[in-house]
């Protein structure tokens, strides 16, 4: 874990916010005023990937970036499985205690399945999908597969279909 009040030189230079997330320490960022805008990072990384482009996008939104558990600023806890459904629980408690709503969801890398969970267990919340660069539950049976934990084809394609507002997806592939 990387200290609450490191600020890494002068090239992460926001203020630090906690909740506690089942009995831990969850780290986020939050700048900024308007519309709410929250960045999920993918894997290893943290909020730091978003370092540049909070000040821009913070002018007239609310942007939230948190750090999973095991990632960033937020606590490592050594009791826990590190597991997408953990990640999910523990947004989904930020999402909820910040009782954020009309939102826009930012989905990076791994950060496509986790928010996919925020977005499933609450699409009355959402008004957009970004999605970079990402694995996108789709409800196909090689989703199953890769993630049998989930039971992703029945969930995931009736889930996504619920969504009530706009939801615009900008696909980003790095070749």
């Amino acid at each position: 874990m990387i200290s609450a009040d490191d600020h890494l030189d002068g090239t992460f230079p926001f203020k630090p916010h906690f909740i506690g997330a089942p009995g831990h320490r969850l780290h986020y960022v939050d700048e900024g005023q308007g519309e709410p805008v929250m960045l999920i990072h993918g894997l290893p990384t943290w909020s730091y990937l978003y370092r540049k482009v909070i000040p821009y996008l913070s002018e007239d939104r609310r942007i939230i970036a948190p750090d999973y558990l095991g990632f960033g600023k937020s606590d490592t806890p050594s009791n826990i499985a590190y597991t997408v459904s953990t990640h999910v629980d523990a947004l989904e408690q930020l999402v909820l205690e910040l009782d954020l709503s009309d939102m826009t969801l930012a989905l990076h890398d791994w950060g496509g399945a986790i928010g996919a969970g925020i977005a499933l267990r609450h699409p009355d919340r959402i008004r957009r999908l970004v999605v970079m660069n990402t694995l996108m539950p789709l409800g196909l049976e090689i989703e199953a597969q890769l993630l049998p934990e989930h039971n992703l084809k029945s969930d995931c394609s009736l889930g996504l279909h619920q969504l009530k507002r706009e939801v615009t997806l900008k696909l980003s592939c790095g070749i």
